[in-house]
């Protein structure tokens, strides 16, 4: 498959660790016994997983833009909505698998937070007036949605239900859908489009946040300490922001603030001090790495030199990294028991199984997938194959009316989409690429 653009391995590494760390908190939450304090502070370093991730995608917005800048012939505007449209329609294929289809999940938050981002990077917007547009969505959603949340007469119903729920249940609790259904019928529909999940907003921002950094800092080369000390203060003083901790009833302690205070906050993740705290930590991570890191292949050490190796690929393959995990998570917990006594397996142990094995099982697939794409018909092909997955779902699940059914029936449909949407890509490309520039680039 054509490659579309150079790799910076900074950038792969860090999406890479994304995927790791999002895949150990998923396959931890599943099933899992009430966690301490520790197993609590394992899961919010999870928690950053997602953050990093669209934090070091806006990074991949400026260096389009830079590299795309004075392309002669190439139709940068038409070429990146048209391929973000994509991804937002094809995305739907995961939510389908992964039942949230009456909400953004995250491939659709890239293809916004990329899209919004880059029409504001292509400006010529002083710094000042990009920060005023950040506040602005942050504080919006935050002011508007959240208080709604936490005081509307309407949401009465969902805030019971919401209590009913302990703080140490795991993502698998029968309540938490009751409760979401609660919120959703109370919810207009746009209004939940943006907000639940992965809507846009506010993780537009770390988008927003992450391409002002790498603009002002890798292009612009400017100094960096001002966002060493930005990205600092959003860590420390992020799990101050009280008022939303406050408003849920999870009183001012530091790790009422610093941890998720309820189970539904992995749902609707706007508040302060989870939106200022992973800003930063994304922030540090990314100065850190630019800093220190230098790319797998300058590592001298072999264990060095794998694990470096291994984040750049996940990082490189983040959709197919993102889209096996779950299959892999799901498989684990229908034959995640040990012996004959039906003893489940330690979460953590899952976790190591599922990592070891998306790893082990990315890169074939990514070659496997480079094979087909060379083929005439691939892509028709792998569209076809999506329609009749999602078919087969559907009457599968009509007929058994069991989850586990459904989920393996409509998972052909989530792999063909991250087999073929690369492809589309680089054909768009080459659509919105003049003749004679081609043939003379």
């Amino acid at each position: 498959m054509a490659k579309t653009g150079p790799r910076f391995h900074e950038i792969d590494m860090l999406k890479g660790l994304a995927c790791v760390l999002m895949l150990i908190g998923h396959t931890v939450r599943s099933r899992m016994p009430a966690p301490e304090l520790a197993g609590k502070l394992i899961l919010h370093v999870m928690d950053f997983s997602a953050p990093i991730f669209f934090f070091v995608s806006g990074m991949n917005v400026v260096t389009f833009v830079e590299n795309n800048r004075n392309k002669a012939g190439f139709q940068t505007v038409k070429f990146y909505l048209s391929a973000a449209a994509v991804l937002f329609a094809l995305g739907f294929t995961y939510n389908i698998n992964r039942g949230s289809w009456g909400m953004m999940d995250i491939f659709q938050c890239v293809a916004c937070g990329t899209v919004f981002t880059f029409l504001l990077m292509r400006t010529r917007l002083p710094m000042w007036a990009h920060w005023l547009i950040a506040g602005a969505v942050f504080l919006v959603p935050e002011l508007g949605f959240r208080l709604r949340i936490e005081s509307a007469p309407e949401l009465a119903e969902f805030r019971h239900l919401r209590a009913l729920i302990p703080l140490s249940s795991d993502l698998l609790h029968p309540g938490l859908r009751e409760a979401l259904m609660a919120l959703s019928a109370q919810t207009p529909r746009l209004v939940r489009w943006l907000t639940f999940q992965y809507g846009p907003l506010p993780w537009v921002d770390l988008f927003y946040v992450g391409a002002l950094c790498y603009r002002s800092v890798a292009v612009r080369k400017n100094k960096s300490w001002p966002w060493w000390a930005f990205f600092a203060v959003l860590l420390v003083g992020g799990p101050f922001a009280w008022f939303h901790t406050m408003m849920a009833g999870t009183g001012r302690s530091f790790f009422g603030a610093l941890l998720l205070p309820t189970l539904f906050d992995m749902m609707l993740r706007g508040f302060p001090s989870y939106v200022l705290s992973t800003t930063g930590i994304a922030g540090l991570l990314y100065l850190a790495s630019r800093a220190l890191y230098r790319g797998a292949v300058n590592y001298r050490r072999p264990a060095a030199r794998w694990v470096a190796g291994q984040l750049e690929n996940s990082g490189k393959e983040s959709f197919l990294f993102l889209i096996l995990h779950w299959f892999l998570i799901s498989t684990t917990l229908l034959f995640g028991h040990l012996g004959p006594a039906g003893v489940m397996i330690n979460p953590y142990l899952r976790a190591a199984i599922v990592l070891g094995l998306t790893l082990l099982l990315v890169p074939p697939l990514a070659r496997w997938r480079d094979r087909l794409s060379a083929r005439p018909h691939f892509v028709g092909g792998a569209l076809a194959f999506m329609a009749a997955s999602l078919a087969f779902a559907m009457m599968l699940g009509g007929a058994a009316k069991t989850a586990e059914l459904f989920f393996y029936g409509s998972y052909g449909a989530s792999l063909a989409f991250a087999f073929v949407y690369p492809t589309i890509r680089v054909r768009l490309r080459q659509r919105c690429t003049s003749p004679a520039t081609a043939a003379t680039a």
